[in-house]
């Protein structure tokens, strides 16, 4: 698949999504919130053409990006960017999950070879 179709798709998942959280969020509500956060005038429509598929001459400008994945507080707009590179961007409570895993292996690491010396002592 394009990676401009995927960015569009990923777009629309994450305005749906947004969308779904409260039933006096609309695409009007969100292109005004874009607008604010970003100083730039958004209207519906430019929202409507930076998630059509059919519309491939409308993509969001790179400065937009980090106001709509904070909107929408979803970060797959950026993984979809990245798939191609086989990146993925972790939130911070992934990270902070992989984070605690890698100190456990850490500590379980010491663990065993505290163990070994204890055996060594006795020996």
């Amino acid at each position: 698949m394009d990676l401009s179709l995927l960015v569009k798709a990923s777009l629309n998942r994450s305005l749906n999504a947004w969308l779904k959280r409260d039933p006096s969020y609309t695409r009007y509500s969100f292109a005004s919130e874009l607008s604010r956060l970003t100083g730039r005038e958004i209207s519906k429509n430019m929202i409507d053409h930076y998630v059509a598929e059919s519309k491939e001459e409308y993509r969001l400008p790179a400065e937009l990006l980090s106001a709509w994945c904070f909107i929408t507080k979803s970060i797959d707009p950026i993984n979809a960017i990245l798939a191609p590179l086989d990146y993925h961007l972790l939130s911070s409570e992934e990270w902070g999950r992989i984070e605690e895993l890698r100190l456990m292996e850490q500590r379980d690491e010491l663990d065993r070879k505290i163990q070994e010396l204890k055996t060594k002592r006795r020996a």
